[in-house]
């Protein structure tokens, strides 16, 4: 009995040893093969791109998302990108990773999941990398590689951004705050330059049109339109730019006769004129005909159009919607919407928020 009692008790201890000697080992990663910065490799692969979450054995069930490398990130997962490259406030990584409510927006559940939550330096870390760019090891930053890079553009009304994104991946690759005042202005109508080289906003409760760079989406510069005497604002919605892209034409929208389509200079960003009408009740949509001469202007508010001569805007005619419907105008069985050209400039498009079409114009003949 005394040799068993011995034996058990060596067992135990032997046991206990090799017990206290085991313990989880430190996820293993190459940080240089990572492609992130040193600070913020430590805090994603440690953290983030481990077995069960976001590494790439694990990412199909954690939305499609893998933080192994800088590429990976960059690539988002399933529900679109997330890093913004110079917009933290944006990039939903570090919505899910932030738990401290001065640093931003907090998102459940809080990353890494079931795990501790990472320090405030961690997340002003991470925080500050975005708002840098978020760059490679090397430097790198996305979607910068290629300023022609084919892209198309966003406005978000709510929050005075536009949000560009990547026409190959459909990512978005930047967040652009527009807008020249302190209060919500709204972007609503944009359009980009015939040359491709710049694009432009209005905003539906803004009196400015603004202008930035397709390069580098930079911004150029603004011009007044007018405000509101009443609000101190515009409700300035859509525009059109003429086809040698010297002159955009921007409509104003009101629920009273105050509808007014001013004339911009879009070369020296300088306001020419504006021309208003007591019969401009609700002009919303826009466009100028493929051949430069002609700007047409829907209401939103009755059974027809304005066809303005672009040489004198004071010069105009209207044209019925329905084709049938007599005179007077404020009939509001159609309410166009907005209007645009077929790219072969044959035809318009009016879309009727009061029918529910899209009437369809052939341009030689509705000339």
């Amino acid at each position: 009995m005394k040799i068993r009692v011995i034996g058990l008790v060596s067992v135990l201890v032997v046991f206990a040893s090799l017990y206290s000697g085991c313990k989880q080992d430190p996820p293993a990663f190459d940080l240089e093969a990572s492609g992130y910065p040193d600070e913020i490799g430590q805090i994603i692969l440690t953290n983030c791109a481990v077995s069960g979450c976001h590494n790439s054995a694990s990412s199909h069930a954690a939305a499609g998302l893998d933080l192994s490398s800088w590429e990976s990130c960059m690539r988002g997962d399933r529900n679109g990108a997330v890093v913004i490259p110079y917009s933290h406030e944006y990039s939903t990584m570090f919505m899910f990773c932030n738990t401290y409510a001065d640093l931003g927006v907090s998102v459940e559940p809080t990353m890494p999941f079931n795990g501790d939550p990472l320090t405030r330096t961690q997340v002003i870390q991470l925080r500050d990398w975005i708002n840098s760019g978020a760059p490679s090891r090397d430097g790198t930053v996305a979607f910068a590689d290629n300023s022609s890079r084919e892209k198309y553009y966003v406005t978000n009304q709510g929050c005075d951004v536009v949000t560009v994104v990547d026409a190959a991946t459909g990512l978005a690759m930047r967040y652009i705050h527009v807008g020249s005042s302190f209060q919500i202005e709204s972007p609503h109508g944009l359009r980009i330059s015939p040359d491709g080289q710049y694009w432009y906003v209005c905003f539906s409760n803004g009196s400015y049109l603004e202008k930035y760079r397709t390069s580098d989406d930079a911004f150029v510069g603004r011009v007044l339109l007018g405000a509101d005497v009443s609000a101190g604002f515009g409700s300035w919605n859509t525009f059109s730019i003429t086809p040698d892209g010297r002159y955009a034409f921007v409509v104003h929208w009101s629920t009273v006769t105050d509808g007014r389509i001013a004339k911009v200079d879009l070369q020296t960003m300088q306001f020419v004129a504006v021309y208003g009408s007591s019969i401009f009740v609700q002009t919303h949509g826009s466009a100028i005909s493929p051949d430069g001469n002609w700007l047409y202007v829907t209401t939103t508010s009755g059974n027809y159009i304005f066809k303005f001569d672009v040489n004198d805007i004071s010069n105009f005619d209207q044209i019925i919607i329905d084709g049938v419907s007599p005179l007077p105008l404020n009939n509001s069985s159609e309410n166009g919407h907005e209007i645009a050209f077929a790219p072969d400039g044959s035809k318009y498009f009016i879309t009727c928020s009061g029918t529910n079409n899209i009437r369809v114009f052939d341009f030689a003949t509705t000339h």
